[in-house]
């Protein structure tokens, strides 16, 4: 896929939503899009789904063309939207039958089916339950199941876990897991999550401001990213006056001339590359100084995916 769109304001300018996006997924791969609101996740997502015209670009299943050797009725894909889209008289199992049967299965196929779905995920004692008798996070649960319901090869997940509790999220993240494990399925998956990015997805990219600016397995992304070490001092009443020339450059704390800080109201932050070697230093001299009551507590470690995504948002 690589593609464009450009979008025209109120005031008459002309605004790159989206900007020369290029990836590929691999059969039985998930790709996770991570980024912020507003970053182009769903404007994506609607191009490839053709709710939006591209201003240039190619999309591509299977090596056939998008909008031109096929459409995406075509290609036995299934979305879960941002927003569950659902019919709030319909039972939950008559919604799941529903669409079901547009993919062309018998009234018994598509019972035995719906069955099957809902108990997937642990939903079959709403079967007879009007839509708008579900809490949302059974909402989400019955979204995610009708993109399942024609056997996909392409499943797109627009935030599947939106607006739940973390017990509904996990329950929603193994249901996709199963699913993924169970057939030969191409996944684009697109969160503002770091967590759930690294729980479902193969590769996660970073988008930000409608560019894919970082790609990579979520190992490699750490790997090439995440060398980098942080660690935030908790002051206990201003006890040391200048944390940071009394102890990290007098002492030579982080072993290193080149850090970033940053001051907060209770604690200060030092972002640095360290050698093996100096870890323990470090702790050591933490350990000392919270022991003789100077500073109150610590953090150490090296940077996580989510502190990784922060610090691209920055750029």
């Amino acid at each position: 896929m690589k593609t464009e769109l450009n979008t025209i304001h109120e005031d008459g300018k002309v605004y790159k939503a989206v900007k020369d996006i290029t990836f590929q997924i691999n059969e039985n791969e998930c790709l996770g899009i991570l980024g912020p609101n507003g970053a182009g996740k769903t404007t994506t997502i609607s191009m490839i789904m053709g709710k939006e015209n591209i201003t240039r670009g190619e999309i591509y299943f299977e090596d056939k063309r998008l909008h031109d050797t096929c459409e995406i009725e075509n290609t036995k894909s299934g979305l879960c939207p941002q927003f569950s889209l659902l019919w709030p008289s319909l039972k939950v199992m008559d919604t799941l039958q529903f669409y079901i049967k547009i993919s062309g299965k018998s009234k018994k196929e598509s019972q035995i089916k719906a069955q099957y779905l809902m108990k997937l995920s642990g939903i079959e004692s709403y079967a007879n339950h009007r839509v708008s008798e579900l809490s949302g996070g059974t909402k989400r649960k019955l979204s995610l199941l009708i993109s399942l319901c024609n056997n996909c090869h392409h499943l797109i997940l627009d935030e599947p876990t939106s607006g739940v509790d973390p017990f509904t999220r996990r329950f929603l993240w193994n249901t996709i897991k199963q699913y993924k494990s169970k057939n030969k399925v191409v996944m684009l998956l697109t969160t503002h999550s770091t967590e759930e990015a690294e729980a479902l997805s193969d590769k996660i990219g970073i988008l930000s401001k409608g560019t894919l600016r970082y790609i990579g397995s979520p190992q490699y992304l750490k790997m090439l990213y995440g060398k980098e070490y942080i660690l935030e001092i908790f002051n206990v009443d201003g006890k040391i006056d200048d944390f940071e020339n009394t102890i990290i450059k007098s002492k030579n704390l982080i072993g290193t001339t080149s850090y970033k800080k940053e001051k907060y109201i209770n604690f200060e932050r030092y972002t640095f590359f360290s050698t093996k070697e100096q870890i323990p230093v470090i702790f050591n001299e933490m350990e000392s100084l919270k022991k003789d009551g100077l500073i109150s507590d610590y953090n150490f470690g090296q940077c996580s995916l989510e502190q990784i995504f922060i610090d691209k948002l920055k750029e």
